[in-house]
């Protein structure tokens, strides 16, 4: 029989962290999402590898994952850093 069920793969939760202290960004890592598949094979995840520098702002990090039939699916989690440009101190 052909596999017609597609590998499963959950992404983190979404992420917040401030910028590391005088800079514009921050250093955040993850667990890079697990894949299953009803084949039991070993699955190819593609998608970034922690831990990486990301900007103040919101990115998506994307990942997908393919059993040998093909078959993909994918999901995502944003990374959120919040910059702190200056505070006021008394």
């Amino acid at each position: 029989s052909s596999d017609v069920q597609s590998p499963q793969i959950q992404c983190p939760e979404n992420i917040e962290v401030e910028t590391e202290t005088g800079q514009s960004y921050a250093t955040v890592n993850w667990t890079i999402p697990a894949a299953t598949d009803n084949s039991n094979e070993i699955l190819k995840v593609i998608g970034l590898r922690p831990p990486q520098q990301f900007e103040a702002g919101r990115t998506e990090i994307p990942y997908k994952v393919m059993d040998s039939a093909g078959l993909t699916t994918s999901c995502n989690f944003t990374v959120k850093v919040t910059g702190i440009c200056f505070r006021l101190i008394n």
